[in-house]
């Protein structure tokens, strides 16, 4: 899970460098506006009602267009990708946790890494609900921008402070900016992408000798809600992930003994169960106890040589 959350801050890198570059862009476009038709004396509300008011407000609208087509071109391939990469590495702990004897089924290996859209957001309406969302974020932002333009000109503002009003602008209220609610759409639907990951590859392998269990972080910042869920499996759960608004937990691909370990109710085996996850040595079939039953050595396969191992052909693409 840190790899794929580690993959979901890298490509979302990717928007933000998109909405700095746009609001770079409108801020030259409003100096360089101001300064064609007002040069170097304050702008009035009266002066924004002609060809200059025509001019900054069409020119922002334009750049906030193309943001919202790229951005959302952008996620969408990104959460597309998490999806695939999030297969890979759950079908890699399944096959770390299983028998040698037990072949671990791929899903769509051979469309793996095609750029097609993935089944979870295939559908017209799962793809128009976030998408939906972001754009009327950047609307909002976008009304408030073009407001907060007008009562500048109320009060006479001058070049420099008409566009510091790109930085300072909120979408809709004072406190929520614009970047940070895209980011908690995208990190949404990257949870929800990561969790659709492991249910396929649970359900092409439901043989196997392992269960997926409700696994929250475990740090002090675990809620109310999903405290209670943790180590249970999906049928055991009326709730899905995210169960609310920046829930971080997911569902797991586990041993069913170690999952049997961590709910068993008592105190000591869940603490001996996440001591044993946080030094890296949750029980498998290739770990090599002793007589008194402690973990003296285990073997994991490191990813990249699993996928190698796997699919050849692709690596290094």
């Amino acid at each position: 899970m840190k790899s794929l959350y580690g993959l979901v801050d890298n490509q979302w890198r990717e928007v933000d460098r998109m909405w700095r570059e746009t609001r770079r862009d409108l801020r030259l476009h409003i100096m360089d506006t101001y300064r064609q038709h007002f040069g170097d004396r304050p702008w009035s509300l009266a002066g924004l009602q002609g060809s200059s008011g025509t001019q900054i407000f069409g020119g922002i609208a334009t750049r906030l267009e193309r943001f919202k087509a790229e951005s959302k071109a952008t996620a969408k391939n990104s959460l597309n990708g998490i999806y695939k990469n999030g297969i890979l590495r759950y079908a890699w702990v399944l096959d770390q946790t299983t028998p040698p004897s037990y072949q671990v089924r791929v899903p769509y290996r051979m469309r793996l890494f095609e750029a097609g859209v993935i089944q979870v957001y295939s559908g017209e309406e799962a793809v128009r609900k976030w998408a939906d969302r972001w754009d009327s974020w950047v609307d909002a932002y976008q009304g408030s921008l073009i407001n907060n333009l007008r009562l500048g000109a109320i009060n006479e503002s001058n070049m420099q402070s008409s566009a510091d009003e790109v930085d300072v602008t909120r979408a809709g209220s004072p406190m929520a900016d614009l970047l940070e609610a895209l980011r908690r759409i995208f990190e949404s639907e990257a949870i929800s992408a990561i969790s659709a990951a492991e249910d396929i590859v649970g359900t092409v392998n439901d043989g196997a000798m392992a269960e997926e269990i409700w696994q929250t972080v475990h740090d002090g910042d675990v809620c109310d809600i999903c405290e209670p869920y943790d180590g249970f499996s999906a049928d055991e759960i009326p709730d899905d992930i995210p169960a609310h608004p920046n829930c971080r937990c997911y569902w797991r691909i586990v041993p069913v003994a170690w999952a049997e370990l961590l709910r068993s109710g008592g105190v000591d085996d869940r603490q001996l169960a996440i001591e044993m996850d946080a030094r890296g040595l949750v029980p498998n079939s290739m770990a090599i106890r002793d007589e008194r039953g402690n973990v003296v050595a285990y073997t994991i396969v490191d990813f990249m040589d699993w996928v190698g191992n796997a699919f050849p052909s692709i690596v290094g693409k």
